[in-house]
C-alpha cells in the first residue's frame, strides 16, 4: 500500500492537472457554491476538511468540483434532456460531496476518486474571448 506521503503528492499532481484545464483568472474566484462547500465539508466531512487544509488545497478543489458540476449540469440538460434545474441539481449532488462523511470513509480514497472522476470527463479549457482572442 502507498504511504500517506506518496498518496498526498498524487492528489496535488491530480488536482494541478484538473486547475490547468480552468483559466488561470477563472480559478479560485470563489463563488457561492464554494463557500457552501466548504461550510459543509468543515462542519459535516472533518476529516475531508482537514485533509484538505492540511494539503493547502481546499479552494481549488471546491472549484474544481464547483466547475465540474456546472458542466456535467449543461451535458445533463443538453445531451441527456433533462430540464436545465435537474441537471444542474444532478450534477451538484454528483460532486459537491454535501453528505455526511460516514465513520469509514477515508478522505484520501474520497478525493482520489473525485479526482480520477474529474480527469475521465475530458473537459478541457473553455473558450474565454477575454483571455483567448478575438477571431476576425
Amino acid at each position: 500500500m502507498e504511504n500517506l506521503t506518496t498518496r498526498k503528492a498524487a492528489i496535488k499532481k491530480a488536482l494541478a492537472a484538473e486547475a490547468a484545464k480552468e483559466h488561470l483568472d477563472e480559478l479560485g474566484e470563489g463563488g457561492m457554491d464554494q463557500t457552501m462547500m466548504i461550510r459543509f465539508w468543515k462542519e459535516y466531512r472533518p476529516r475531508l476538511f482537514s485533509l484538505l487544509e492540511e494539503m493547502g488545497i481546499t479552494a481549488t478543489f471546491a472549484r474544481i468540483c464547483e466547475e465540474r458540476a456546472q458542466e456535467e449540469g449543461s451535458d445533463n440538460h443538453h445531451r441527456r434532456g433533462m430540464g436545465p434545474w435537474d441537471g444542474q441539481e444532478q450534477a451538484q449532488r454528483n460532486w459537491y460531496l454535501m453528505d455526511e462523511e460516514e465513520e469509514l470513509d477515508e478522505p484520501h480514497e474520497v478525493l482520489e476518486c473525485v479526482l480520477k472522476r474529474a480527469s475521465r470527463m475530458g473537459y478541457r479549457q473553455r473558450f474565454n474571448p477575454l483571455t483567448d482572442g478575438t477571431s476576425a
